[in-house]
């Protein structure tokens, strides 16, 4: 789904989440992702959920990916979101050279790290607070590096 449909459900769990992080700069952060290039290409298939508790780590490499049931076909961006997710910046850094991503897709995967870590604080605020706190540190990372 282009980042611009996700608009409108963003921007209003930004707002449910502003006592929990800066929502002003994670609005920016969403600005700029909102101002680059959409997937013109064809689908390829994603996971779309590679969050840390879908990854499962053994001695420090990873072993296996859980969680496929948002599985399906789209822009590959969606599963760059691990680069906010699981990583901090040294991590992130090499993550990104690893698979060579390019701008434009980059850009658009920080959009959707973003957007599902900000639709996770509000829904789980109360019933899973240890993962809203997951999701915030993710749009920390987020921010500090769209707004560096």
């Amino acid at each position: 789904m282009p980042l611009l449909e996700l608009d409108a459900v963003t921007r209003d769990a930004l707002h449910a989440s502003s006592d929990v992080i800066d929502a002003a700069a994670a609005t920016a952060a969403w600005d700029i992702a909102l101002d680059g290039t959409k997937w013109a290409e064809q689908p390829v298939w994603i996971h779309t959920d590679l969050l840390r508790p879908n990854l499962l780590v053994n001695d420090g490499r990873l072993t296996a990916v859980i969680d496929w049931g948002g599985a399906g076909v789209g822009d590959p961006a969606a599963d760059v979101i691990a680069a906010w997710s699981v990583f901090g910046e040294a991590g992130r850094r090499e993550f990104r050279n690893v698979l060579q991503v390019q701008d434009d897709v980059w850009n658009r995967a920080r959009g959707f790290a973003l957007h599902q870590a900000v639709m996770i604080i509000p829904y789980y605020r109360q019933t899973n607070p240890e993962f809203a706190k997951i999701a915030a540190r993710t749009i920390s990372e987020i921010v500090h590096e769209a707004t560096s």
